[in-house]
């Protein structure tokens, strides 16, 4: 399978930050995603660690349009690479 795509970063906030600022971070948030939706792309985010104030961190894979399912499939695949949790509840598979 071969699929050529973009890898972008995604960040966690805590629920205190969210919950004192919501309109700005939200609309913050949008600067990762906004340009998939608008170029008609599909993109797929996926958890990749911690921060050092022990925030997740995640990436995005992002590919041409109709690749979700090649996404999909490459997300599960790094899933079982990086064995990280599942969830809050830490499920792993």
């Amino acid at each position: 399978m071969a699929l050529h795509g973009l890898l972008g970063e995604t960040l966690g906030r805590t629920k205190s930050a969210v919950a004192a600022e919501p309109l700005r971070l939200n609309a913050n948030l949008g600067c990762y995603t906004n340009f998939v939706n608008l170029l008609d792309l599909a993109a797929i985010a996926l958890p990749a660690g911690f921060s050092n104030a022990g925030l997740p961190f995640g990436i995005s894979l992002i590919a041409p349009a109709f690749a979700d399912w090649a996404l999909v499939e490459l997300g599960s695949r790094w899933q079982k690479f990086t064995a990280m949790p599942l969830g809050a509840r830490g499920n792993r598979w």
